[in-house]
């Protein structure tokens, strides 16, 4: 007998931040953490995931070279993402991440109908 497994990998737009400290976040502008979509999924070695306000964020670390982020990226592809490293996050990524919380919050309403 031959089970065949199918395994979906989804490629994660990752933006690497650094603060002024040394210490590396990755954010994922186009996943939502919020209800509002405003803020985005990121992780870090410590606390790993977490929501983060994208716009602060910038504001408080630079980019972060491939140096300073490899072990994180590492770490990440080791947990099971698929990393396309970006250096700026745009207007797109909110509107993907409003968009995924509105089909989110549309089946959540249809299931509860349904009940």
């Amino acid at each position: 007998m031959t089970i065949k497994i199918s395994i979906d990998i989804i490629i994660v737009k990752t933006v690497f931040r650094v603060y002024p400290d040394g210490v590396v976040i990755a954010l994922f502008p186009q996943i939502s953490a919020s209800v509002s979509g405003d803020l985005c999924e990121s992780y870090m070695h410590i606390g790993q995931h977490s929501g983060a306000t994208p716009e602060l964020v910038v504001k408080r670390t630079r980019l972060a070279t491939p140096e300073e982020y490899q072990d994180l990226k590492m770490e990440l592809e080791t947990i099971g993402y698929k990393i396309q490293p970006a250096k700026r996050m745009t207007y797109k990524d909110f509107l993907i991440r409003a968009e995924q919380y509105r089909q989110e919050t549309t089946a959540k309403l249809a299931g509860e109908a349904s009940v």
